[in-house]
């Protein structure tokens, strides 16, 4: 049996930064580097666990790899998993599971771990190696026994979005979709050291409940379950926490050392300013005109999020749209704000003839207060 200090000699993370590639891809094979060619990888078991830090959000992705025995009786196979993370996230940390043990990655320079990573391939021993180069990360993992699987971790910080006291954070879809498996389902769990950050959402699918787990670690776990994530085109969690006088602040400690700080503020909350509590009339226009290529799927619910967000509870909306020569009013009469009423205008505009006509057209929103 291995020692863990042998083990840790094989087993490398790689992170280098270059000029940004064009386009990135998120494909999953599997392939014996003895022969040419590769054949589709799944990913049997999913888990995200989100920990939300204020300004961004730290995320533990457990993944468990297989080849469903399309190299029978092969033990040296190679998992390679190209794929992208959300803007602005940050890998620091990988994890691999070797038999009951699990090793941590640690960081080298290039071409040392390549060549170490490749060494080892020959030798057939355990190692992982994770590069990056832009916002593409290639991630190789060796040997798998076919019919079998292999196990990871990894972990990256990704910042959030704030509006007022909510936050909304990207989760990894692009990787998570890259597994040929024909449903994707992914648990996951919200994990919170302090009982602040409310109840979690995910904005794709508002009506799923995250429900209470009892852990005695010392954390808060709220969990959801996703049968499959192939309908979707993206996912986002959405969370909240109360701005005590208009502001929230925390520190994070290393060995009992503050070792950063953040202070968010309402700046109407926090310098005291009147606001105007009178309900206002929204007029949201949708001006579908045009010749590019648009994606709905993506576009209107970042629309939607916003709405969400800037109206108030005594606020009301209309939803008009225009394209393909013509001008429609989405909704009869004026709505009353609230998620539900915003999610089923837009469903209904989706859903309709007029959305198929002018579903190829490029859009732009304007709000008119």
């Amino acid at each position: 049996m291995k020692t863990k200090r042998v083990i840790q000699l094989f087993f490398f993370l790689i992170l280098f930064f270059q000029i940004s590639a064009l386009f990135s891809v998120n494909i999953l094979t599997v392939q014996d580097p003895d022969q040419y060619g590769s054949k589709p990888g799944y990913i049997d078991k999913a888990t995200l666990v989100i920990e939300p830090h204020g300004c961004y959000t730290e995320q533990s992705l457990y993944l468990k790899y297989s080849d469903h025995e399309q190299y029978a009786g092969n033990n040296k196979i190679e998992i390679v998993h190209r794929f992208e993370l959300p803007q602005g996230s940050v890998v620091n940390d990988l994890w691999l599971w070797i038999g009951d043990s699990v090793m941590q990655a640690i960081m080298m320079d290039t071409w040392t771990a390549r060549a170490i990573y490749d060494s080892i391939v020959d030798v057939k021993r355990d190692p992982a190696f994770l590069s990056k180069k832009g916002n593409q990360y290639e991630l190789h993992i060796f040997p798998l026994e076919s019919g079998s699987y292999r196990k990871i971790k990894l972990n990256f910080i990704t910042p959030t979005l704030w509006r007022g006291n909510k936050a909304t954070a990207k989760l990894p879809f692009n990787m998570l979709i890259s597994n040929n498996a024909n449903t994707k389902p992914l648990e996951i769990l919200f994990r919170t050291q302090e009982d602040i950050w409310g109840q979690p959402f995910i904005v794709e699918q508002p009506d799923l409940n995250f429900e209470s787990l009892i852990d005695t670690t010392g954390y808060h776990f709220k969990h959801c379950q996703l049968p499959d994530i192939s309908g979707y085109s993206y996912l986002n969690i959405e969370f909240q926490t109360d701005f005590n006088n208009g502001y929230f602040y925390s520190s994070n400690q290393i060995k009992n050392e503050p070792s950063y700080f953040q202070l968010g503020i309402v700046p109407g909350e926090f310098f005291e300013l009147d606001s105007d509590t009178t309900g206002k009339k929204c007029i949201v226009g949708l001006e579908l005109s045009g010749l590019y290529n648009k994606n709905f799927s993506i576009i209107l619910p970042n629309i939607k999020s916003v709405l969400a967000s800037y109206l108030k509870k005594k606020d009301n909306f209309q939803l008009l749209a225009a394209g393909a020569g013509s001008y429609k009013k989405i909704t009869d009469n004026w709505l009353q704000s609230s998620l539900q009423n915003i999610n089923a205008a837009f469903s209904e505009f989706e859903q309709s003839d007029f959305a198929m006509e002018i579903n190829a057209q490029k859009i732009s929103t304007h709000i008119i207060l």
